[in-house]
């Protein structure tokens, strides 16, 4: 099974089916940067005059508060909090992935959630509240990881992972994604992002981001620094040519009240950054 970025050599394969017909070839994505629009335009030879016509829109997903965390030290001290999550609402805790680059990572921080949670990683039938999903576990054990975390009621409530918890999973009630460490690139990043929220209801999406390397280097520089609005940075890198997304104005200004007892305005809901600015936010804490 091809994941992340891997998938893509699969669909290079679609050009020795064009060639041999005659016909019109519709491409279909949810997240494309403009290198890997140009990467397919040319593995598929559409390179004349009027072969391409475009259609694209913004991949935003505005229920999604996205947080990035730049000056973190080790997941012991910052994953800290999720713990006393777990252990707060048990069975009730968020539905969570934590997303890693590597197995090892993977190994280290389950086994360092289940050493710490002790007992109460454990519902009361006896089922784990915490599991681990990778390329190198089994494909049954995968499978019934999967099975219990679609299900509404699991007892499942985090589940640290690989991108190997990639294309093809469907569980609309995860309410937060964690991104430990580097990210391959911005579009497996923003589809890892996609995996929350996808019933439409509020979620979360926390990088923490120790260091950045590999594809969308400078884009990811940017998200690190987080000088500026990080659902601006994401979407303005996936803008495909002449197709500027139309998002931007929504969350440049507050549209709360001075000193409101709760911010809900478009900037406090939008990512870290922008809620730092929010002057509604600056006023109630003065």
């Amino acid at each position: 099974m091809c994941r992340g970025d891997n998938f893509r050599p699969d669909y290079k394969k679609a050009t020795a089916i064009r060639s041999s017909l005659s016909a019109a070839v519709l491409g279909l994505s949810a997240t494309v940067t403009e290198k890997v629009f140009d990467d397919v335009v040319s593995c598929l030879h559409l390179d004349k005059p009027g072969d391409v016509v475009v259609k694209a829109c913004s991949p935003d997903r505005p229920n999604i508060f996205i947080d990035v965390n730049n000056k973190c030290t080790s997941f012991e001290t910052e994953l800290a909090w999720l713990l006393d999550v777990v252990i707060d609402k048990h069975v009730d805790c968020p539905k969570t992935i934590i997303f890693v680059r590597a197995i090892n990572t993977a190994s280290d921080i389950f086994g360092w959630m289940m050493t710490r949670l002790k007992e109460k990683a454990y519902a009361e039938d006896g089922k784990r509240l915490v599991s681990m999903y990778h390329a190198h576990i089994s494909a049954d054990l995968q499978q019934l990881t999967l099975n219990e975390f679609r299900k509404t009621d699991s007892v499942l409530r985090v589940v640290v992972s690989t991108v190997a918890f990639g294309m093809g999973v469907e569980i609309p009630d995860i309410r937060l994604i964690i991104h430990w460490g580097k990210v391959s690139s911005l579009m497996t990043y923003w589809q890892e992002v996609g995996r929350a929220g996808r019933d439409g209801k509020a979620a979360r999406a926390i990088w923490y981001a120790k260091a950045v390397s590999g594809d969308d280097k400078e884009v990811l520089e940017q998200l690190k620094a987080s000088t500026a609005c990080l659902r601006q940075v994401i979407l303005q890198a996936f803008r495909i040519h002449d197709h500027t997304p139309d998002f931007i104005n929504a969350y440049k200004t507050c549209h709360g009240k001075p000193k409101c007892e709760l911010c809900s305005c478009a900037m406090c809901k939008c990512c870290s950054f922008c809620r730092q600015q929010c002057t509604c936010r600056n006023a109630k804490e003065e």
